[in-house]
Protein backbone atom coordinates (compact mmCIF):
# COMPACT_ATOMS: atom_id res chain seq x y z
CA UNK A 1 0.00 0.00 0.00
CA UNK A 2 1.45 3.37 -1.21
CA UNK A 3 -1.20 6.03 -0.61
CA UNK A 4 -4.56 6.34 0.64
CA UNK A 5 -7.67 8.28 -0.69
CA UNK A 6 -10.23 9.81 1.75
CA UNK A 7 -13.65 10.19 0.40
CA UNK A 8 -15.33 13.04 1.94
CA UNK A 9 -18.43 15.15 2.17
CA UNK A 10 -17.16 18.59 0.86
CA UNK A 11 -20.45 20.00 2.08
CA UNK A 12 -20.02 19.30 5.28
CA UNK A 13 -18.17 21.71 7.68
CA UNK A 14 -17.00 18.92 10.37
CA UNK A 15 -15.62 16.87 7.66
CA UNK A 16 -13.78 19.85 5.33
CA UNK A 17 -12.72 20.94 9.05
CA UNK A 18 -10.71 17.66 9.45
CA UNK A 19 -9.43 17.19 5.74
CA UNK A 20 -7.57 20.67 7.13
CA UNK A 21 -6.52 19.30 9.80
CA UNK A 22 -5.07 15.84 8.57
CA UNK A 23 -3.41 17.74 5.59
CA UNK A 24 -1.16 19.11 8.60
CA UNK A 25 -0.34 15.80 10.23
CA UNK A 26 3.09 14.08 9.80
CA UNK A 27 2.08 10.61 7.82
CA UNK A 28 3.62 6.95 6.82
CA UNK A 29 1.68 8.01 3.60
CA UNK A 30 0.61 10.04 1.19
CA UNK A 31 -3.43 10.59 1.73
CA UNK A 32 -5.34 11.96 -1.38
CA UNK A 33 -8.28 14.00 -0.37
CA UNK A 34 -11.14 13.00 -2.28
CA UNK A 35 -14.39 15.41 -2.61
CA UNK A 36 -17.70 13.17 -2.17
CA UNK A 37 -19.18 15.82 -4.30
CA UNK A 38 -16.36 15.85 -7.49
CA UNK A 39 -17.65 15.11 -10.46
CA UNK A 40 -15.07 12.40 -11.36
CA UNK A 41 -15.40 10.02 -8.30
CA UNK A 42 -17.57 7.38 -10.39
CA UNK A 43 -14.62 7.88 -12.89
CA UNK A 44 -11.72 7.41 -10.17
CA UNK A 45 -13.40 4.83 -8.04
CA UNK A 46 -15.88 3.04 -9.96
CA UNK A 47 -18.36 1.34 -7.73
CA UNK A 48 -17.70 3.05 -4.20
CA UNK A 49 -21.10 4.49 -4.46
CA UNK A 50 -22.31 1.03 -3.27
CA UNK A 51 -20.11 1.81 -0.43
CA UNK A 52 -22.55 4.68 1.12
CA UNK A 53 -19.73 6.88 1.02
CA UNK A 54 -22.56 9.42 1.59
CA UNK A 55 -23.29 7.95 4.72
CA UNK A 56 -19.67 6.93 6.47
CA UNK A 57 -16.26 7.88 5.36
CA UNK A 58 -14.76 5.62 2.79
CA UNK A 59 -11.33 4.98 2.41
CA UNK A 60 -9.92 3.55 -0.55
CA UNK A 61 -6.35 2.51 -1.00
CA UNK A 62 -3.83 2.43 -4.32
CA UNK A 63 -3.81 -1.24 -3.72
CA UNK A 64 -8.13 -1.63 -4.35
CA UNK A 65 -8.50 -2.11 -0.81
CA UNK A 66 -11.18 -0.32 0.71
CA UNK A 67 -12.55 0.54 4.50
CA UNK A 68 -16.01 2.13 5.60
CA UNK A 69 -17.32 3.74 8.69
CA UNK A 70 -14.94 2.90 12.06
CA UNK A 71 -12.44 0.62 9.58
CA UNK A 72 -12.18 3.59 7.63
CA UNK A 73 -11.38 5.95 10.79
CA UNK A 74 -9.32 3.37 12.41
CA UNK A 75 -7.09 2.81 8.69
CA UNK A 76 -6.61 6.43 8.35
CA UNK A 77 -5.44 6.91 11.78
CA UNK A 78 -3.05 4.11 11.09
CA UNK A 79 -1.55 6.29 8.37
CA UNK A 80 -0.82 9.37 10.46
CA UNK A 81 2.58 9.61 12.74
CA UNK A 82 0.87 10.42 15.77
CA UNK A 83 -2.26 7.92 15.12
CA UNK A 84 -0.74 4.36 15.02
CA UNK A 85 -0.95 3.72 18.59
CA UNK A 86 -4.43 4.62 18.83
CA UNK A 87 -5.48 2.90 15.49
CA UNK A 88 -3.88 -0.45 16.96
CA UNK A 89 -6.29 0.11 20.09
CA UNK A 90 -9.40 1.00 18.73
CA UNK A 91 -8.94 -1.68 16.51
CA UNK A 92 -8.62 -4.34 19.44
CA UNK A 93 -11.77 -6.40 20.41
CA UNK A 94 -12.48 -4.60 23.63
CA UNK A 95 -12.31 -0.89 21.92
CA UNK A 96 -13.83 -1.81 18.58
CA UNK A 97 -16.96 -1.32 19.73
CA UNK A 98 -17.09 1.96 21.10
CA UNK A 99 -15.18 2.99 18.47
CA UNK A 100 -17.86 2.03 16.02
CA UNK A 101 -20.36 3.59 18.55
CA UNK A 102 -18.71 6.97 18.30
CA UNK A 103 -17.92 7.28 14.60
CA UNK A 104 -21.42 6.39 14.00
CA UNK A 105 -22.81 8.71 16.41
CA UNK A 106 -20.57 11.52 14.30
CA UNK A 107 -21.54 10.39 10.89
CA UNK A 108 -25.11 10.49 11.47
CA UNK A 109 -24.86 13.38 13.15
CA UNK A 110 -22.23 15.51 11.10
CA UNK A 111 -24.26 18.44 9.62
CA UNK A 112 -25.93 19.25 12.30
CA UNK A 113 -22.32 19.28 14.67
CA UNK A 114 -21.43 21.53 11.70
CA UNK A 115 -24.40 23.93 12.20
CA UNK A 116 -23.76 23.98 15.76
CA UNK A 117 -19.98 24.86 15.53
CA UNK A 118 -20.48 27.34 12.42
CA UNK A 119 -18.20 25.19 10.40
CA UNK A 120 -18.26 25.94 7.21
CA UNK A 121 -17.79 23.58 4.12
CA UNK A 122 -15.73 24.18 1.34
CA UNK A 123 -18.69 23.55 -1.17
CA UNK A 124 -22.56 24.64 -0.49
CA UNK A 125 -23.87 22.60 -4.04
CA UNK A 126 -24.84 26.49 -5.31
CA UNK A 127 -22.72 28.89 -7.54
CA UNK A 128 -23.95 32.18 -8.62
CA UNK A 129 -23.42 31.15 -12.03
CA UNK A 130 -26.66 29.15 -11.88
CA UNK A 131 -28.09 29.99 -15.36
CA UNK A 132 -30.13 27.40 -16.40
CA UNK A 133 -31.81 26.39 -13.06
CA UNK A 134 -28.73 24.16 -12.49
CA UNK A 135 -25.52 24.43 -10.42
CA UNK A 136 -22.20 22.78 -10.39
CA UNK A 137 -19.75 22.96 -8.09
CA UNK A 138 -15.83 22.22 -9.05
CA UNK A 139 -14.18 20.88 -5.91
CA UNK A 140 -10.38 22.01 -5.96
CA UNK A 141 -7.91 19.97 -7.79
CA UNK A 142 -6.38 17.19 -6.10
CA UNK A 143 -2.85 17.99 -5.28
CA UNK A 144 -0.30 16.77 -7.75
CA UNK A 145 -2.83 17.51 -10.30
CA UNK A 146 -3.79 20.25 -13.20
CA UNK A 147 -7.03 22.04 -12.71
Amino acid sequence: MNWLAILYDDRCGVCSRLRRWLERQGTFMPLKFVPLHSPDLDVRFPGVRDFGPEEKLVVVADDGSLWKGDAAWITLLWALKKGRELSVRLASPAMRPLARRVVTAVSNNRLRLSRWLRLAPETTGVTDECTDGTCAVRPPPLPGTAP
